[in-house]
């Protein structure tokens, strides 16, 4: 599983800048599970879209991906500012709990300090960014939420909360 994770960062990372070396509003070539758009008529927005099966949980790919993507969009200087978004029926169910529950010692410290670097690439963005809301947005999805500039709820049922455990 760890080479799996670590596969997909690397192909992520050769995926942020084009070969040229001349930066891109997009990065998005080796993304499967976190989807970049330009927004149409914005010059320079981007939405980024979680886009995992189901409920868009994040694990360890998903979070790789994610943190490559928001550090590229970050350093570009096209990018203006950048709307989070999830696929789907959900915005995010939050951290992939099959996939926690598995890992152990290195493993479980290099998917915490990856969530972290996910969560400090969000709050510290550079540029306006902010999370639209059209579905489940719980536990670590919320997090990931409220680590924007703005969360915007949209219309419709759906739950948004933290799970406190002790």
């Amino acid at each position: 599983q760890r080479r799996l994770h670590e596969r997909s960062a690397a192909r992520a990372r050769v995926a942020a800048r084009p070969a040229s070396g001349e930066p891109e509003i997009l990065y998005h070539a080796a993304m499967s599970l976190v989807r970049m758009e330009e927004i149409a008529d914005t010059q320079g927005l981007v939405r980024v879209v979680l886009d995992s099966p189901k409920v868009n949980a994040m694990g360890s790919q998903v979070l790789a991906q994610l943190a490559i993507g928001l550090e590229g969009l970050a350093a570009n200087d096209k990018v203006r500012g950048v709307v989070l978004a999830g696929e789907g029926s959900c915005f995010s169910a939050g951290l992939d709990l099959k996939e926690v529950v598995a890992l152990e010692g290195d493993d479980l410290i290099e998917f915490i300090a990856c969530l972290e670097r996910v969560l400090l690439a969000a709050f510290a963005f550079p540029k306006p960014i902010a999370t639209s809301v059209r579905g489940h947005a719980i536990a670590g999805g919320l997090v990931l939420a409220l680590a924007t500039d703005h969360v915007a709820l949209g219309d419709g049922e759906y739950r948004v909360g933290l799970t406190e455990l002790a």
